[in-house]
Formats: C-alpha cells, sequence, structure tokens
C-alpha cells in the first residue's frame, strides 16, 4: 500500500511538471506568455494562410496551422489564428532559458539604410526601442529662378607702365650716371 501511495505521487509530481511545461493560451499580436523563462510573443498573424509570426526569446519564426514548429526550445502548434491574435499550445524544452523581452523580434529595421524611402525631402533614421523607421520632412531652399538672362557688363581695364628709373647703387655709378647727363 505504501508503494502505490508513492508511485501515485511520483506521478503526480511528474504530470505536474510536465503539465508546467505546456501551455495553451490565445495571444494578441503585440502581446507574450512566459513558459520556462522562455516569453513567447506573437508579432503577427495571417488569417488567409492561418500562419503566425512568433518569437520566442529574440528568435523569430513563422508557424503554419498544419505543422508544429519548434523555435528556440520551444514547440509550437497553431491551434487557430483571428485577426488579431493566435491560440497557441506551447510545450517548452528548456531546463536553463533565460528569459529575454524580445525586442528585438519586434524591431522595424536594423540600421538607417534600412529606412530609405527614396525621397529627397527626408531625412531617413532607424531609432528607438523597437527599433523603427522614422522620416524627418526637410526644407530645400531653391534659388529663384530668372526669366530673362543677366544683363552684359563691360569691364575695360588699362594698365599704365611705369618707368622705373634706375639707381645708381655704387658712387662711381653715380658720377658715371652725372657725367653722362652733360654730354646728352
Amino acid at each position: 500500500m505504501k508503494k502505490s501511495v508513492l508511485l501515485a505521487f511520483i506521478v503526480f509530481l511528474l504530470a505536474a511538471t510536465i503539465e508546467a511545461r505546456t501551455l495553451t493560451e490565445e495571444i494578441q499580436i503585440g502581446s507574450n506568455v512566459t513558459i520556462e523563462n522562455q516569453k513567447i510573443s506573437v508579432i503577427n498573424v495571417d488569417t488567409k494562410y492561418d500562419k503566425a509570426i512568433i518569437c520566442v526569446n529574440n528568435v523569430k519564426g513563422i508557424v503554419s496551422r498544419d505543422q508544429d514548429r519548434t523555435i528556440n526550445n520551444v514547440r509550437i502548434e497553431l491551434r487557430s489564428v483571428s485577426q488579431n491574435s493566435a491560440k497557441l499550445r506551447l510545450e517548452s524544452s528548456c531546463d536553463n532559458c533565460i528569459e529575454s523581452d524580445n525586442a528585438v523580434c519586434f524591431n522595424e529595421c536594423d540600421i538607417n539604410s534600412d529606412c530609405n524611402d527614396n525621397k529627397e525631402t527626408t531625412i531617413d533614421q532607424c531609432l528607438r526601442t523597437p527599433r523603427k523607421c522614422v522620416y524627418n520632412e526637410v526644407t530645400v531652399v531653391q534659388e529663384p529662378t530668372r526669366s530673362e538672362p543677366p544683363e552684359e557688363i563691360d569691364i575695360k581695364l588699362t594698365f599704365e607702365e611705369q618707368k622705373k628709373e634706375n639707381k645708381p647703387s655704387s658712387l662711381l655709378a653715380i658720377l658715371i650716371n652725372f657725367i653722362s647727363k652733360f654730354f646728352n
């Protein structure tokens, strides 16, 4: 009798442990649940093809209704999708996981060039957490256009040549210069 009570107790503990690692939950887009230190977020759903984009501790994946998928040690079965939620059966197989905030999965961009809208009138940036594209309008100043061509202006420059007077540098040169002026 003691053995059967002990065996029943062990089975109960195992069942509780297994149950704690399994969860069925309807999760809204942008919301999350935690199972065994793993945060599971629903990023988006596609009702036409019965698919959902799921993030498990910053690892993103697509789960479809007809195929179970394991993402970051969580087996995910997509039970149903509605316009803004997904009903998931989650089964964790992680013993030492550390929960994250899943912000990386909600990023729209990683670097500024991911946000290029091909408009010269915007400054495109990837900012904030989660990272999103931000487009700031800039004012482009254009020079006024002229309807008629500019006037022609005549500019004349005249240069006068200045005579340089050779100044003698020595006493002998001064004397020769003085004598030569008498004979000229």
